[in-house]
């Protein structure tokens, strides 16, 4: 069969591209520049927080320059990312019929569905497309299907597409990444075999760099150690950004929450009697087990699990635009603030992600944004339960290293800045257990591993729900799980995964310099901390 070549470096075959007019502000000049040098002003403007600035950017490069695909691409991810469904949903529509014949895009378009929580119109859009006998990146779009399989736990399905993906072109990266993920049992061998030719030949392009070394990673897990995390640290360089104004964000934004939500500011608001049950939010950084748990409530005949819905950044977007304000709503006044936790309430219920019968039902979050919003949930929701993981920082930090994120964390494929991010996490959670300790349960993943069934009776105390055995079964009713854990929550729980990280000390030196610094913690192999 003839094998379709791999599709140019969109990066570099656009060059420098066409002069484009940008207009960052309406107060801003208009400025003429390079295609490429728009993107990149985009790209800071998005690292430092400015979403609604880039996503601007990206709306003028797309209505200037509608034949390329990027701006598209990252105006529609810049939508989903801040909880804006709904425009994203116009939007995805929207570049779906410009790019009809762009299997990057449709492929976004049909992800961007998953996330919305319709799976089901992901596939359809897949389905049509490769319906369709003049479509040429059909491999593409095998490869989004499989994946699409995968996160329903259709494993059988998904390995047959990747197959039928791969017979078209042998030389797709993401494709072997995809069997070394969900066959390495049976295509394990043969997948390293093509990798390693591609690697020895050096014919990747430069975006499947990365992705070939974490595929290449996976493949050596509990093989070779040392080829391993040679080749997981080549993934992670090769996808790193600089870290530093995220970190910077993170730790002003923590001082911000210790100087002024104090008890004092808390105790100065009226007690509210919200119209629906208090949901449960669960905290926790990538990789510690907040999809295990949100699965092991989830199971319980009386929640609603909405995965990493989004729905409370999209409420408080929504404020902040009716409002005309750019400031951190808990930074606001306390008679400011007051008038505005009822829309936040309304406007969460009021989100896609929430079913409309989750009202009656007590509705499980989860996602990593929840840690910047604690305070502002525990005032919208006087009777909220706030869930915090805790794993070993270092099986944590190991884990988020190990993974292949998609999700636009590329300011996290580094050791320190994945230790500066756990060390900010942990001394603002610490903050707000001290304040409220009957509203926050802290929730140990190793013990969770170890002793199921009492950890789970806590937990349903804590979130004041009955005891249901279908709570220890949970790994046989998960659907969708759109997270990095799609694969291990639909296993009955187990303990390898504890102290991952002891074979690993001197690799994992950056990120434990920092984390004894900054929380007085001591690390060694022989007594885990």
């Amino acid at each position: 069969m003839k094998k379709n070549k791999p599709k140019k470096n969109f990066r570099k075959s656009q060059g420098i591209g066409p002069q484009v007019s940008i207009q960052e502000t309406f107060s801003s000049p208009v400025r003429q520049m390079a295609f490429a040098a728009a993107m990149r002003l985009a790209e800071e403007r998005e690292q430092r927080g400015e979403r609604r600035v880039a996503e601007s950017i990206y709306s003028q490069l797309l209505d200037q320059c509608p034949g390329r695909n990027e701006p598209a691409i990252r105006l529609l991810n810049s939508f989903i990312l801040r909880g804006e469904f709904e425009t994203a949903r116009v939007q995805a529509y929207r570049v779906a019929a410009l790019f009809r014949n762009d299997a990057e895009v449709l492929v976004e378009v049909a992800r961007f569905f998953q996330q919305a929580g319709e799976p089901e119109k992901a596939l359809e859009l897949l389905d049509e497309t490769l319906q369709r006998p003049d479509f040429k990146d059909r491999h593409i779009m095998l490869r989004a299907t499989a994946n699409a399989y995968l996160e329903q736990g259709r494993t059988e399905q998904a390995v047959g597409l990747f197959k039928q993906a791969l017979e078209l072109c042998d030389s797709d990266v993401s494709i072997l990444f995809g069997l070394a993920r969900a066959d390495r049992k049976n295509s394990g061998a043969d997948v390293l075999e093509r990798l390693l030719a591609l690697c020895k030949a050096d014919t990747a392009r430069p975006e499947e760099v990365p992705v070939m070394h974490f595929a290449l990673a996976y493949l050596y897990e509990g093989r070779d150690n040392d080829r391993y995390f040679h080749h997981l640290k080549l993934g992670n360089e090769g996808l790193a950004l600089d870290h530093r104004q995220e970190i910077e964000r993170l730790q002003k934004r923590r001082e911000m929450i210790c100087a002024h939500a104090t008890a004092e500011f808390f105790q100065s608001f009226a007690p509210r009697s919200p119209d629906c049950p208090s949901p449960v939010f669960i905290v926790g950084p990538p990789r510690s087990g907040t999809t295990l748990v949100e699965q092991i409530l989830n199971a319980h005949p009386e929640t609603r699990g909405v995965g990493e819905s989004i729905a409370f950044v999209a409420a408080i977007n929504r404020v902040l635009q009716e409002e005309r304000e750019a400031a951190d709503i808990l930074s606001w006044s306390p008679a400011r603030i007051e008038p505005c936790l009822e829309r936040l309430e309304r406007y969460f219920f009021d989100h896609r992600r929430i079913p409309e019968e989750a009202r009656n039902f007590t509705v499980i979050d989860k996602g990593i944004e929840n840690l910047d919003f604690v305070g502002l949930i525990l005032l919208t929701w006087p009777d909220a339960r706030i869930v915090r993981m805790k794993r070993h920082p270092l099986d944590t930090i190991l884990s988020c290293y190990h993974q292949y994120f998609v999700n636009g964390r590329n300011t996290f494929f580094n050791l320190e800045a994945l230790a500066h991010f756990f060390v900010n996490y942990h001394q603002t959670m610490d903050y707000w257990e001290q304040l409220f300790p009957d509203r926050v349960l802290a929730v140990e993943y190793e013990q969770l591993v170890q002793d199921q069934e009492a950890v789970t009776r806590r937990l349903l105390e804590f979130c004041r729900l009955p005891w249901n055995d279908a709570c220890l079964q949970f790994h046989r009713q998960v659907s969708t799980v759109l997270t990095a854990s799609n694969l291990q929550v639909r296993k009955p729980l187990y303990a390898r995964s504890v102290a991952r990280w002891a074979p690993f000390e001197k690799e994992l030196a950056p990120a434990i310099r920092i984390l004894e610094r900054d929380l007085d913690l001591s690390f060694t192999t022989s007594a885990q901390t």
